[in-house]
């Protein structure tokens, strides 16, 4: 699989519930894999305490947190992914379970997937973005990787900066990054290439301005370039 994301923020979990943790991963994973046949994630709701972090449980400090564990189980009708916090001292409690209807080999990408994720928030303290951009863009229903958008999608750039608007001028990302003076640019680059692969996946139409009529293939080709 390419490198899940590109994209992130200065930021982290810690601090914040283990429910808000799962529904970042849900959309980051659901972006990744739009074909993931998920039936559901779990909430840990009836899970024993000392074996189990609840929704309402609040995630330790990334100093705290040695590494996530992310394997596949066989369930009963389907594999099943599990997602455990493995803690510098205390025992170690799952995060959520996943049932999917996908081969066994799509459940280690996504496990894969997952790792990466959960290694940069609590490693490096920086959240992915893709699964934020996934979310700015309407669709009809949550579970849903289709756009409820039919006009087309632009994408502006500079060298240190870019805007993802709609045709009638819905602000969907913008950024500035001239703080970081010469380094600007792989900012930029970092950014639309996770524009383009949300957008991609939602099959919403994206177009340069000075090309409205061109499709997603080619803009992709021009930003990445």
């Amino acid at each position: 699989m390419n490198k899940p994301f590109n994209a992130v923020r200065r930021g982290t979990f810690a601090g914040m519930t283990a429910g808000s943790l799962v529904k970042f991963l849900q959309s980051y994973l659901h972006v990744l894999f739009p074909e993931d046949g998920t039936e559901w994630w779990s909430d840990n709701q009836f899970a024993r305490s000392s074996e189990a972090l609840k929704k309402d449980s609040v995630m330790p400090s990334s100093l705290e947190v040695h590494h996530f564990g992310c394997y596949v189980r066989q369930g009963n009708e389907s594999p099943i992914i599990e997602v455990q916090m493995v803690p510098r001292n205390g025992p170690m409690l799952n995060l959520t379970s996943v049932k999917l209807f996908v081969p066994r080999g799509t459940c280690w990408k996504m496990c894969s997937a997952l790792d990466e994720a959960l290694f940069s928030i609590f490693g490096y303290e920086e959240i992915p973005l893709i699964g934020e951009m996934f979310d700015k863009i309407p669709r009809e229903h949550s579970y849903s990787t289709e756009a409820n958008l039919v006009e087309p999608v632009h994408i502006e750039r500079t060298d240190h900066s870019y805007v993802v608007r709609s045709a009638s001028g819905v602000v969907f990302g913008e950024h500035d990054f001239s703080d970081q003076g010469a380094n600007a640019h792989f900012a930029v680059e970092a950014h639309l290439k996770d524009w383009t692969r949300v957008l991609t996946t939602m099959k919403v139409n994206v177009v340069l301005p000075s090309a409205a009529t061109e499709a997603v293939a080619p803009a992709t080709e021009a930003l990445v370039a």
